[in-house]
């Protein structure tokens, strides 16, 4: 479904082997061991990799005076040509040395023109471009290769940074590798730490060209980093979890579990995660005081090799404590300096139905509170459906979503009324929260248009995908409905009718809407504090609404129109001479007609409107026009002299006047064509009804609809009587082509060939249009 996110990448662990003044080197090339969550790297066999910094005895050339060292190739980047890239690498580093729990410090050692470390003795970040020997592999931002001995102990690192694959930047362009984003990332692993799945953190495995996340940390990321490198008054000042993770009575092994705060906000407590051990033992440490619910997952095999590779992955994901205890789980308070033992999970295979089967169908769906708390559901067998059912408010906003995902699970969701009717999907080809992040979780926002039962089916994208043909373990996911006031909401108007604007764009930060038929948006969540709406319609000056988002907040815009102008020709349509002095009018604007019959307005306002042209002796004109502002349009309105009061109608030819409902038109829209004829003799004739397509080609139009490729009468032998009627009528359904449309109606002699150069055309008149899917 969705692109495999692009990795920090692997990194290689060299493996030296200190005995007495020499080095024995094994072979290079072991892959890195991932655990997703906190930890340290560890060895092939076992050996937790730190630093000694202790400041009085310094171990090696890459620790002077407890602070670790660091070099950067003077080249630099060849996409950088400011030197900006040194500074941010610095940053960087400074990034990490600014956790004040830990005792992490470094030294800027300067540039160099080494390229490689020969062995550890010192960390360097370098470059690789075209055509340079790396182990850096295709599609991978960069890579950590860590030296140390036998007892865990770092030597040195080299940070390899892709620029044979990537381009670089220091000023967040899309489509770039960060500098500062990438290497805050790498030096987590120079510092020994792994990946993550907590979502958000720095050392979260999946990026993307042009992200900026990871130039600052996370809680996570300062928990890990202060419980390998503890700062004195750590343990003193943060709270730690303990416990066991066992299944049919035997331990878990690889099994990673998060402690979610119960109430996140700005500055409060963050996710912490911890994992298993062979023992099935695991700790979270450095969490604040705060209240958490823990949550258990399996990880990914795949990304567990070397010392975490035989990590059980069958597991059946569990919120503390599992049932009989409420699905929400139970409240675990965390205090500063307290260690909370024996939150401990008995766990289940993978393949076991979760607690809410079965809910494959309607009549079988649990109803669940709409309060925000999420559930675990899992799918555990091929083609498996998760149903639940909630009460909604009319005029009620709601969000359900997905999260917490397990290494297999790629979710969609599909929302239904009561009577069982769609009222939401979301595409399988765009439905990811964050794809370029490998977020594969889904998500659903509406306002309720009725009070009553409202129905959520989530179901597993691509079944037949399936790891080993196998389901269960892996395919877990969190669901959460909640009903809250959008953070923000609003109306958009016209600033000179004051009547709503449909279809205006909305923007909040990188969040986008669209305003309903009532000029109504909203947005269920987006940036807090300061900021501003982008408000923009065709028509209409782009305007930005500066608004706080600390509380939910109602806001009303008004747009401006932007001004266009009108101009044209008004001529006697009889005799072709200007008509002057005619009253040109567009809505309140009003401007006569010149000697030569032209007209101006020049400060004509955005948007449809009527154009009325009245003159002395000749019959009314009106005509719906489409100003578009910053541009002009012309009008040439062709005026019909007016019979004398009381008199009789003229004598001669029948004079037609055609008008549409609108000038503009788009998918759903009704077209009306109303025929007026205004004097002339009465009698029969042949009709035509003609569109010239946006092609220029003709098609003759027929009563019942649809076009004829044959040029055939719309009505044969047809009486004409002056007034007017509704000659045809037609419903776009979207297929039709977009552009500029004219409607013909003409009308001959009974039986005239209309083909023959000589027929005689008695009178033509023609409405032009535009249509928009």
């Amino acid at each position: 479904m969705s692109p495999a996110p692009t990795p920090h990448g692997p990194r290689l662990l060299v493996v030296v082997l200190l005995l007495e003044l020499s080095l024995l080197s094994l072979p290079s090339g072991l892959p890195r061991r991932t655990a997703h969550a906190y930890i340290q790297s560890h060895s092939p066999n076992g050996q937790a990799l730190h630093w000694s910094l202790p400041p009085s005895t310094p171990t090696s050339g890459a620790v002077r005076d407890g602070r670790i060292t660091f070099v950067i190739n003077e080249r630099g980047s060849e996409d950088i040509d400011d030197g900006s890239e040194f500074e941010a690498i610095r940053q960087a580093f400074a990034t990490w040395q600014g956790v004040a729990s830990a005792t992490v410090a470094f030294l800027d050692d300067g540039l160099t023109p080494r390229t490689r470390t020969f062995g550890g003795q010192t960390n360097l970040v370098v470059w690789r471009e075209q055509g340079e020997n790396s182990a850096l592999g295709p599609g991978v931002f960069a890579l950590t290769t860590s030296t140390f001995r036998s007892d865990g102990e770092v030597m040195g690192t080299e940070i390899e940074l892709n620029g044979a694959d990537f381009q670089w930047s220091t000023r967040g362009e899309a489509g770039r590798a960060d500098v500062q984003h990438i290497v805050t990332h790498e030096i987590g692993h120079l510092l020994q730490l792994d990946h993550t799945f907590v979502a958000g953190a720095t050392m979260h495995p999946s990026t993307f060209a042009g992200d900026l996340q990871s130039r600052s940390l996370e809680a996570d990321d300062r928990a890990g980093v202060s419980t390998i490198y503890p700062a004195a008054g750590f343990g003193a000042s943060t709270g730690r979890i303990l416990g066991r993770v066992s299944k049919n009575g035997l331990p878990v092994f690889g099994a990673y579990i998060t402690a979610v705060p119960v109430r996140p906000q700005e500055g409060g407590p963050g996710e912490v995660a911890g994992i298993t051990f062979p023992s099935g033992d695991y700790e979270i440490a450095g969490l604040q005081p705060g209240s958490y619910r823990l949550r258990l997952n399996a990880v990914d095999r795949a990304t567990l090799t070397g010392y975490f590779a035989g990590a059980d992955q069958n597991l059946l994901a569990v919120t503390y404590p599992s049932t009989p205890v409420p699905a929400e789980g139970l409240v675990i308070g965390v205090q500063t300096g307290r260690l909370v033992t024996g939150i401990n999970f008995s766990v289940t295979a993978g393949t076991d139905p979760d607690a809410f089967e079965p809910d494959n169908t309607f009549e079988q769906a649990r109803e669940v509170p709409t309060n925000g708390v999420a559930r675990t559901h899992n799918f555990s067998t091929e083609g498996d459906v998760d149903t639940v059912r909630f009460s909604g408010r009319a005029g009620t906003a709601y969000t359900i979503e997905t999260s917490r995902l397990g290494p297999f699970a790629d979710t969609i969701m599909e929302l239904f009324d009561e009577q069982r009717l769609a009222v939401q999907h979301n595409d399988a080809r765009a439905d990811d929260l964050d794809t370029a992040r490998g977020q594969l979780a889904s998500r659903i926002t509406f306002r309720a248009a009725r009070s009553g039962d409202y129905f959520a089916q989530v179901r597993q994208w691509l079944p037949s995908a399936a790891q080993g043909g196998r389901f269960g373990g892996g395919y877990n996911y969190d669901l959460a409905i909640s009903e809250a006031p959008p953070l923000v909401q609003g109306r958009v108007v016209s600033a000179a009718s004051g009547l709503p604007l449909p279809n205006v764009l909305v923007r909040l930060g990188g969040l986008r809407a669209t305003t309903d038929q009532e000029g109504n948006f909203f947005f269920l969540e987006g940036p807090r504090g300061a900021g501003s709406l982008e408000v923009s319609a065709p028509g209409f000056a782009a305007k930005q609404e500066p608004i706080n988002t600390l509380l939910p907040v109602e806001v009303s815009v008004s747009l401006v129109p932007v001004l266009g102008s009108l101009a044209g020709r008004i001529t006697n349509l009889v005799t072709g001479e200007p008509v002057t002095q005619a009253s040109v009018a567009l809505g309140t604007l009003r401007v006569r007609s010149n000697p030569d019959g032209n007209f101006l307005l020049a400060e004509a306002p955005a948007g449809e409107h009527e154009i009325l042209v009245v003159a002395d002796g000749f019959l009314a004109f009106r005509r719906s026009v489409l100003v578009v502002g910053g541009g002009g349009l012309v009008v040439n309105p062709q005026l019909l002299p007016a019979p004398p009061p009381g008199a009789e109608p003229a004598t001669g030819a029948p004079q037609l006047r055609a008008t549409l409902n609108r000038s503009s038109f788009r998918s759903g829209d009704d077209l009306l064509l109303t025929l007026h004829t205004l004097a002339g003799d009465a009698g029969r004739f042949d009709l035509y009804l003609v569109v010239q397509l946006p092609n220029g080609e003709l098609r003759a139009l027929r009563p019942a609809g649809g076009v004829l490729l044959d040029l055939l009468p719309f009505q044969a032998d047809r009486g004409l009587q002056i007034g007017s009627e509704l000659l045809f009528a037609h419903t776009f359904s979207g297929e039709e082509p977009a552009g500029g449309y004219r409607l013909v109606a003409g009308i001959v002699a009974v039986g005239a060939d209309v083909l023959s150069p000589q027929v005689e055309i008695v009178s033509l008149a023609e409405a032009p249009f535009t249509f928009s899917p």
